[in-house]
């Protein structure tokens, strides 16, 4: 929240230096224009997305679309849900569960049966996320998993959810 109030004019400056800063500062750069939270910073963070870029740079950019980015942004973030690279996949749950609608858990239901104990993790409090205010369809969501580890993990994170409700 410290950065927020810098506005258009930084997210410029640390644009231009983006473009020129070597493979090494990038995954730091993009951080910053992330905590902006301008969202002048959005084509920048969505060029990220576009671009062949590092799973890191990848995965720093969908969290900062997860949290100041719009519904435009959704498609991008479940075309992620399928990468090759679990931290990829991992922050492609965290924005969904921040910037999806209901619409978007069957895609996150898929996530559940990852390799990856944090993908499945993720994907469970994303969905617990998109459903917290509808109980009876996340109840149904659980009901109907039959994989007894994502039945666990999605009551665990329906938990959480309503702690920090």
């Amino acid at each position: 929240r410290l950065l927020e109030p810098a506005g258009p004019r930084a997210v410029s400056l640390l644009a231009a230096e983006l473009a020129n800063a070597p493979a090494r500062r990038i995954p730091r750069l993009l951080r910053v224009i992330g905590a902006l939270a301008n969202t002048d910073a959005l084509p920048i963070l969505r060029e990220c997305l576009v671009r062949n870029r590092s799973s890191e740079e990848v995965a720093i950019a969908l969290e900062a679309l997860g949290r100041f980015g719009s519904a435009d942004d959704r498609d991008t973030a479940r075309g992620k849900l399928g990468d090759d690279d679990a931290l990829v996949r991992q922050h492609a749950a965290i924005c969904l569960g921040h910037i999806g609608t209901p619409d978007d858990v069957e895609a996150l239901r898929d996530l559940l049966d990852d390799r990856d104990w944090w993908v499945r993790y993720r994907a469970a409090g994303a969905i617990a996320e998109l459903l917290r205010r509808q109980p009876t369809q996340l109840r149904a969501v659980i009901d109907a998993l039959v994989d007894r580890d994502a039945r666990n993990i999605l009551e665990r994170a329906a938990a959480e959810s309503t702690l920090r409700a």
